[in-house]
């Protein structure tokens, strides 16, 4: 069998979206050839965990580095909860001063650690290949200076896009000329690439010479799904209440402001039959404060941020999934949670523009 090490900073028992994609290679890696040995950073700052994704990593070698980056340092000032890096974070004074001194991403304080110890486990472990998952996209630049220190080859996986991607912070015109040339350094120089949309991929190739770009699109893990569907099944069929629910992270780009002011004209003999449920973070911070402006306190719940087994129940527990898309993103943006909704099997309300 051969040897990957795959580098994520976002990896278990930390939370959110981009973790899934990476627990989910280490778990399946194997079935087709290829042992997994995950190099991720300690323990870190970090406003969502998730300790059922680690299970991913039960049978596999997990190396885990120091770092400089922000959230490292507010782990080991004694900090256990950092905030978010969404759009509401940019905002803050602090955010807005990391992100205008450190250039790609404020992990760049990871890049010496990991490539130090990547370098090493190539050496020691014989390992074939490097895959680099990002963002943070600074990791990408570890990948190549691993890759140019071994000569094994390295992948670059790209969950987001970089220069001008939504969830990258670029305060400046430079800034932004900086993520382009990084952007170019790395696909160019890449043994492979892999996005997660077609729309993505195409961008990439395109300072490629459209060679050796794959497409792997998020998706639903089928058997995690099946385990729950009779329970969920059960608890759908005793609620009384007709339930849409929304499940990720709440920002700008995926903001519900449209479902909830349908709500609010619908007649109150109908919103008493409805239930708009919530799970996962707000990061823009204004969700409650827009519920309540519109009086939809008793129609709505805001859950908060869950576990992924717990996403996958209310996902199929519910009798409409709502799946909200700014019309500002690129055409080729698709939301990791679409997957999971499509694996739920129900209904889903999509309100998106154009595009992939």
């Amino acid at each position: 069998m051969k040897r990957v090490l795959i580098l994520a900073y976002y990896a278990p028992p930390l939370g959110m979206g981009g973790t899934q994609r990476v627990a989910k290679f280490c778990q399946y890696l194997p079935e087709f050839g290829w042992e997994p040995i995950l190099l991720t950073v300690k323990d870190v700052a970090y406003y969502a965990r998730d300790a059922e994704l680690a299970r991913a990593f039960d049978r596999i070698r997990v190396v885990r580095t120091g770092s400089l980056d922000p959230q490292r340092l507010l782990w080991i000032l004694g900090k256990r909860v950092g905030g978010p890096t969404g759009t509401a974070q940019r905002k803050g004074l602090l955010a807005r001063l990391l992100t205008t001194l450190f250039v790609p991403d404020v992990k760049i304080g990871w890049l010496p650690f990991a490539v130090a110890r990547g370098v090493r486990i190539v050496r020691n472990l014989s390992v074939d290949a490097v895959l680099v998952t990002s963002p943070p996209h600074s990791s990408q630049l570890a990948g190549w200076l691993i890759a140019r220190a071994t000569g094994v080859p390295w992948v670059a996986d790209f969950r987001d896009r970089w220069c001008a991607g939504e969830f990258q912070a670029e305060p400046t015109p430079l800034h932004r000329a900086l993520d382009c040339a990084l952007e170019r350094w790395v696909v160019r120089r890449a043994a492979g690439l892999v996005a997660v949309t077609q729309g993505l991929a195409r961008r990439l190739g395109e300072e490629r010479g459209h060679e050796g770009v794959l497409t792997i699109y998020n998706g639903f893990d089928a058997a995690e799904f099946d385990r729950e569907r009779g329970q969920a099944y059960r608890l759908r069929q005793a609620s009384s209440r007709l339930t849409i629910t929304f499940v990720g992270a709440i920002t700008e780009v995926s903001w519900p402001g449209a479902l909830l002011q349908a709500v609010r004209h619908l007649p109150a003999s109908t919103r008493r039959d409805l239930l708009v449920r919530f799970y996962g973070l707000d990061l823009t911070g204004k969700l409650q404060s827009f519920v309540a402006e519109l009086g939809l306190e008793e129609v709505v719940e805001m859950r908060g941020y869950v576990q992924h087994g717990d996403a996958v129940r209310a996902l199929l527990a519910s009798d409409v999934l709502y799946l909200p898309v700014s019309a500002t993103v690129h055409p080729g943006y698709v939301p990791g949670k679409l997957f999971e909704y499509i694996g739920s099997l129900r209904p889903v309300l999509a309100s998106v523009p154009e595009g992939e």
